[in-house]
């Protein structure tokens, strides 16, 4: 799991890899193409920390019966999903 300060320090990363890549290119055709792709990496990277933040909240917030029947509803679903891909399999055949 990413925590934030995880992610701060990937963001603080990709800010030195991006200022040591447009030192380095000369083309501005490069440099805008390297510099898009850096800040969707960036954009990406606080929307990661965004998501998890939530996750994190809801899953301290909830009841253990609640995390029971997740975790439970979690191993039956592939079980319930083969089982009605062999009824198909079986009723189109």
């Amino acid at each position: 799991m990413t925590t934030p300060t995880a992610v701060e320090q990937e963001e603080e990363r990709l800010f030195d890899e991006l200022k040591g890549l447009l030192r380095e290119i000369e083309n501005p055709n490069e440099r805008q193409m390297v510099l898009k792709r850096t800040i969707r990496r960036l954009r990406y990277a606080t929307w990661w920390s965004q998501l998890m933040a939530s996750i994190i909240s809801s899953w301290k917030n909830s009841r253990p019966a609640t995390l029971w029947l997740m975790i439970a509803i979690g191993a039956l679903t592939p079980i319930v999903g083969f089982a009605l891909f062999i009824i198909v399999s079986l009723w189109v055949e």
